[in-house]
């Protein structure tokens, strides 16, 4: 479970840095085709250590509106991710950050259809073992009603993990 404080600023603590730089973790790119257009993503994918016994859990953040994964939340769930040997995957909407397309060009179906996209990505993502990862969808402001709305439609078990984020 993510805790509040985990994204709490302590001032005891502010020199302190993430172990991995994060932002500066190779941004990659899903391309899929979405209504006479070439749709391309921008994510960021950290690895956990493998375990051939069981089926990897993977952490999917779904970002609020105009946010983008190089964000301090982006970040701070990456680290937790990273604490309890789970992958951590990322990534900008259509219209934000890195990904294609004019943020007025992009409608709440587009973000849904491209949460959907990406959650496929992490579900293939190691093809080496023969078992579905666990998902852990958190979502933030926008990224949450997508998860809670759109997201169902999907055929995969998708666990949810709500949390307040305190400032």
């Amino acid at each position: 479970m993510l805790y509040c404080s985990l994204l709490q600023s302590d001032s005891s603590n502010d020199n302190q840095e993430l172990p991995l730089a994060f932002d500066q973790m190779p941004i990659e790119y899903h391309e899929f085709n979405d209504v006479n257009q070439t749709v391309r993503l921008a994510y960021r994918y950290y690895a956990p250590s493998t375990n051939a016994t069981s089926p990897t859990t993977i952490v999917i953040l779904l970002n609020g509106l105009l946010s983008n994964m190089s964000g301090t939340k982006s970040q701070a769930i990456q680290q937790f991710a990273k604490e309890n040997n789970a992958g951590y995957l990322c990534f900008d909407y259509r219209g934000h950050g890195n990904s294609s397309s004019s943020f007025v060009d992009c409608t709440m179906h587009d973000w849904m259809e491209d949460s959907r996209q990406m959650i496929d990505v992490a579900v293939n993502m190691d093809s080496s073992v023969e078992w579905c990862p666990k998902i852990v969808l958190v979502g933030s402001s926008l990224g949450a009603w997508i998860a809670a709305n759109g997201i169902g439609e999907t055929k995969l078990h998708i666990w949810y993990h709500w949390y307040r984020i305190c400032y």
